[in-house]
C-alpha cells in the first residue's frame, strides 16, 4: 500500500515555517498583561530572597526541602555566630542569618566541648556592655547593706527586665559572681545587726486597754520574732560557716602527725609490760615470795 501523499499547499506551508526562524518580531508585539507588581513590595522581596536561596542551594548541591536541615555548622560559621552574638543579636536571629537550624546548633554544642565556654564568654561580653562597672558597684553596695536584689533595683530605678539582666550577668560573668558572693556575705552581717535592732526595739510591744491597764501586745512580739527568725534562717543558708545551726567542719586543712611523740608513748607502754614482779613476805615461813 503506497503512502498517502500530502497536498501541495501543505508542503509549501511547512517549508515556509521551517525556513522562517526569526521570531524577533514577537518582542515588538503588544503583550496582554495586567498591572505590573511593585518590585519594592514585601511579596516581591520575599520571592527574590527565595530565588536567591534556591540558587545557592543548587550551587551547593542541597535539595530545596532539606536545605536547612542538611546544612552543617563549620568553624567559619561558628566564629561568625560568636561575632554576631557579641554584637547583641539574638540567637534565633543569628541562626536565621546563617541559615542554620536549632538542631544543628545543639549538635555543635554537644560535639564541641569548648563551644560552651566560648558562648558563655561572648554572652558575658555583651552583657557587660550594658552594665558599666559603676552601676554594678551600686547594685552590690545596696545588696551588701541588707537590701534584696528587687528592692535595690527599684531604688536605682531599674525595671524587672533590667534586674533580670543583672541576675544573668552574675550567673555568666565569673568576676561579677565573686563580687556578688562577697556582697552576700556582707549582707548576712547587716542582717545580723538588723536582727539585734528588732529584738532590742521595745516600741509598740505594749498597749493600754479600755480599763487603762498597760498590757503586752503579743501580736507585735510574734511579728518581730518572725522577722528575726526569717533573717537568721536566710543567713544560715547563705553563710553556713558563720551562721549555720550545725557544726561546720573544715576539711581543707592538713593533718600533722608528731611521730617522735607517738614513738615515745609506745616505748613507755612497752617498758611498763616488762617490769619485774613485786616481792612479798610469807608470814608463816618468813620467806620472800614473788607474785
Amino acid at each position: 500500500m503506497s503512502a498517502r501523499l500530502k497536498p501541495e499547499h501543505v508542503l509549501l506551508r511547512t517549508e515556509a515555517v521551517a525556513e522562517d526562524t526569526d521570531f524577533s518580531w514577537l518582542d515588538d508585539a503588544p503583550k496582554k498583561r495586567g498591572m505590573q507588581p511593585d518590585p519594592n513590595s514585601a511579596n516581591q522581596k520575599m520571592l527574590r530572597r527565595k530565588n536567591e536561596i534556591a540558587t545557592q542551594n543548587r550551587r551547593e548541591g542541597v535539595g530545596n526541602k532539606q536545605s536547612r536541615h542538611r546544612r552543617s555548622m563549620t568553624d567559619d560559621k561558628w566564629q561568625k555566630f560568636l561575632e554576631l552574638t557579641a554584637n547583641g543579636l539574638k540567637r534565633a536571629d543569628v541562626l536565621k542569618v546563617l541559615m542554620l537550624t536549632k538542631e544543628t546548633f545543639e549538635v555543635w554544642m554537644i560535639t564541641h566541648t569548648a563551644a560552651i565556654k566560648q558562648l558563655s564568654e561572648v554572652d558575658s561580653v555583651w552583657m557587660r556592655r550594658s552594665w558599666p562597672l559603676d552601676e554594678i558597684e551600686l547594685m552590690l553596695a545596696k545588696i551588701a547593706s541588707g537590701k534584696t536584689i528587687k528592692v535595690s533595683g527599684a531604688e536605682l530605678g531599674y525595671d524587672e527586665k533590667r534586674v533580670g539582666s543583672f541576675i544573668s550577668l552574675v550567673r555568666r560573668d565569673i568576676r561579677v559572681k565573686d563580687m556578688y558572693d562577697l556582697a552576700r556575705e556582707l549582707q548576712s552581717e547587716a542582717w545580723m545587726d538588723e536582727s539585734i535592732d528588732i529584738a532590742d526595739n521595745r516600741s509598740g510591744d505594749t498597749f493600754v486597754d479600755l480599763k487603762g491597764i498597760r498590757k503586752v501586745d503579743h501580736a507585735v512580739i510574734q511579728r518581730d520574732r518572725l522577722r528575726v527568725d526569717t533573717r537568721w534562717r536566710t543567713m544560715g543558708a547563705m553563710n553556713r560557716k558563720r551562721f549555720g545551726d550545725h557544726k561546720y567542719i573544715d576539711h581543707s586543712g592538713e593533718i600533722q602527725v608528731n611521730h617522735a611523740l607517738l614513738l615515745s608513748h609506745a616505748r613507755k607502754r612497752l617498758e611498763a609490760t616488762k617490769k619485774p614482779p613485786t616481792a612479798t613476805i610469807d608470814n608463816e615461813t618468813q620467806n620472800v615470795v614473788n607474785e
